[in-house]
């Protein structure tokens, strides 16, 4: 059989932990379901059982190795962890599960309890986006308040990432390409980062937005301007900088907006940064605050209107093989969820110092979308197997 195609896996996964496949419609073999499933585990156990052979693993690896374990120990809360609950209810038609993760309180919980304890926000910019236009939307609503807590991870050598734009001043402390985060950056920003998937009215593409809460959204694109600027090569990227900075700007209510080549837009105002590959629908975004979507206080929260977006996709699919052909393009947002076809989606995370609650909730059919989902991927096997492929030369 064909190797299937990468893009189902992230779909897959999220489907597992709603405890199934959602589905726009009842449309696949199963009439009737109802199922419930609920897991307690004692993680404290799991830890006490599986460290002691880790470390036995380890006596063969070199003693930087061993070293580097125990410091991602250390580091990371393992120690901590106590009990995990996971419970799951699905019908024919909705499906939710909730995952509840207890540390224990006597024990260094590390960066894990410090995520937990950080303090939940809200969405401030979902005043301006319209539930109708949304096909997703990705929200961390205390982004300063998470990058705090992770700078002690990023500073450990063991459990830091090994990346070219994360750097180190002579004190320990981390930088962007040279610029500091906790003196330029942090001071910054103000609390959400979103990210969103807007359907044009015209029926285009979709487009791309990100916002950042700031407490001066001026300073904070000229300081990202200056970490391009930091990673520009040669006297081409200079010059797109400088063409760039001397872009004019417009009012557009309480923004003031940018257009930049090759299409995207940038604006800024007191509150928020906001990028956009659609200059039309930031500008009409931006315009005056008359947006519906309603978003739960907490750590984060995802969104996704699985109809709509297949619908978007069957609609571009036509449009590109009347024209050329060939199949369309599907943006990184829309190939998440490729191949699940539910009506809505929604994950919310919460959390207090010692427990961290996430929410799952999908309404649509979840075995029948499970049963068209297979259909798909042995269908796309088929066309892609070197015997489909010879039949077509």
């Amino acid at each position: 059989m064909a190797r299937m195609s990468h893009r189902w896996w992230p779909a897959l996964a999220a489907a597992l932990l709603c405890g199934g496949l959602p589905a726009a419609a009842a449309d696949g073999p199963v009439l009737r379901a109802d199922a419930c499933s609920v897991y307690e585990v004692d993680l404290g156990r799991v830890r006490d059982d599986l460290l002691p052979l880790l470390r036995a693993a380890m006596r063969g690896e070199a003693p930087q190795e061993a070293r580097d374990f125990e410091d991602f120990l250390d580091v990371s809360g393992v120690r901590a962890l106590d009990r995990l609950r996971l419970v799951s209810r699905s019908s024919r038609d909705r499906s939710c599960a909730s995952l509840e993760l207890d540390l224990d309180p006597r024990a260094d919980g590390g960066i894990l309890a410090a995520l937990c304890g950080v303090r939940g926000g809200r969405c401030r910019f979902a005043r301006y986006v319209r539930e109708d236009d949304v096909l997703a939307f990705a929200t961390l609503e205390n982004l300063p308040g998470s990058l705090e807590v992770l700078l002690p991870f990023l500073t450990r050598p063991a459990t830091g990432p090994e990346a070219a734009w994360l750097g180190f001043d002579e004190d320990g402390e981390p930088s962007i390409v040279g610029v500091p985060v906790r003196s330029r950056l942090l001071p910054l920003l103000a609390g959400e980062i979103d990210v969103m998937q807007l359907q044009p009215a015209d029926g285009g593409p979709p487009a791309v937005v990100l916002a950042v809460a700031t407490r001066d959204g001026s300073a904070l694109r000229d300081l990202l301007l200056d970490l391009v600027a930091g990673q520009a090569d040669g006297a081409e990227g200079a010059a797109m900088l400088g063409l760039i900075r001397g872009l004019p700007a417009q009012p557009v209510g309480e923004f003031q907006v940018t257009a930049l080549p090759m299409g995207p837009a940038l604006a800024v105002s007191r509150d928020f940064l906001v990028l956009a590959s659609d200059q039309a629908v930031l500008r009409e975004m931006l315009a005056r605050p008359h947006g519906d979507l309603r978003v739960p206080q907490g750590h984060g929260w995802l969104f996704a209107r699985g109809a709509a977006m297949s619908k978007w996709r069957e609609d571009l699919a036509r449009r590109a093989a009347a024209r050329t052909q060939a199949g369309p393009a599907l943006p990184a947002m829309a190939q998440a969820f490729d191949g699940l076809h539910f009506d809505r989606f929604e994950m919310r995370a919460s959390g207090s110092r010692r427990r961290l609650d996430v929410q799952f909730h999908a309404e649509g059919s979840p075995l029948n979308a499970g049963y068209r989902a297979l259909c798909e991927m042995l269908a796309a096997a088929a066309a892609d197997s070197p015997a489909a492929s010879a039949g077509t030369d």
